[in-house]
C-alpha cells in the first residue's frame, strides 16, 4: 500500500453491499479500502492503529455497530468513524450520534455524496445526511420532571422503535385497548400532540 493512501475499512455483512462499494473504490489513488464481512472472525487480523476511517453498519448478526463504533473510539482516539446503514428511526439516530461518530450515512445515499463525505471526514471535519441533520439533539441538560411509570417508559421505547400498537400489545402480552390507553397518557402526561411530538419530546428530555 502507497504510503500516502488513507487505509479505509468498511463492516457490513451484506456481501453484495460490499462487493458495490469495493467497486466504487477500484483503482482509486487516494484510499487503500478493506471489507469486513464478519467481524468477530476477522478482527484479529486487523491493526486499527494504522486505520484513517472506518465505514460502518449498525444492524450485524454478529455484533451492535454503535456498541462496537463506541469501543473503537476508546480504543484508537485517531480513529475516525462514519456510520454507513439504512437505520433513519430517531431512536436508533439519536443514540448513534451521541458517541459521536465523524459522519453518518444512509445507504441509499449516490457515489457523489459518499466521496465527499470521505473527504470531509478525512480532513478532519464532519458529515451527516441531510435526513439526520433534520433530526435535532438537544445540548443542553435534560429538564423533565415527568414520572413514567415502567410500562409507560417500555411503551414509549417501543414507539420511539416504529412499532405499531399491535406489536407492541403482542410484544408486552397485553390488549391493543391496554396500548392505545397508555399511548394516550403518554401524549397527555408530555404535553405533546401526537406521536411525531412524543418521540422529539423523548429524544429531547432523555427518556429513550
Amino acid at each position: 500500500m502507497q504510503k500516502n493512501k488513507k487505509h479505509i475499512i468498511v463492516i457490513d455483512d451484506h456481501k453484495m453491499f460490499l462487493d458495490g462499494i469495493q467497486s466504487l473504490f477500484l483503482n482509486n489513488e487516494q484510499y487503500h479500502l478493506t471489507v469486513i464481512n464478519n467481524y468477530t472472525r476477522e478482527y484479529r487480523k486487523i491493526t486499527f492503529k494504522n486505520i484513517d476511517l472506518v465505514l460502518l453498519d449498525i444492524n450485524m448478526p454478529d455484533i451492535n455497530g454503535i456498541e462496537l463504533a463506541q469501543k473503537l473510539k476508546q480504543e484508537y482516539s485517531h480513529l475516525k468513524i462514519i456510520f454507513l446503514t439504512s437505520h433513519n428511526t430517531p431512536s436508533i439516530v439519536i443514540k448513534a450520534l451521541r458517541i459521536k461518530p465523524e459522519g453518518y450515512l444512509l445507504k441509499n445515499t449516490d457515489k457523489i455524496e459518499l466521496n465527499s463525505a470521505i473527504l470531509k471526514v478525512i480532513e478532519g471535519g464532519r458529515y451527516y445526511s441531510n435526513l439526520i441533520n433534520q433530526i435535532k439533539i438537544s445540548t443542553k441538560p435534560y429538564t423533565t420532571t415527568i414520572a413514567l411509570s415502567k410500562r409507560e417508559n417500555e411503551v414509549l421505547q417501543l414507539i420511539s422503535e416504529e412499532k405499531t400498537t399491535k406489536e407492541i400489545a403482542e410484544k408486552l402480552f397485553v390488549s391493543v385497548n391496554t396500548i392505545e390507553t397508555h399511548r394516550k397518557n403518554l401524549i397527555r402526561k408530555t404535553g405533546v400532540k401526537n406521536v411525531v411530538g412524543l418521540i422529539k419530546h423523548a429524544i429531547n428530555n432523555g427518556l429513550i
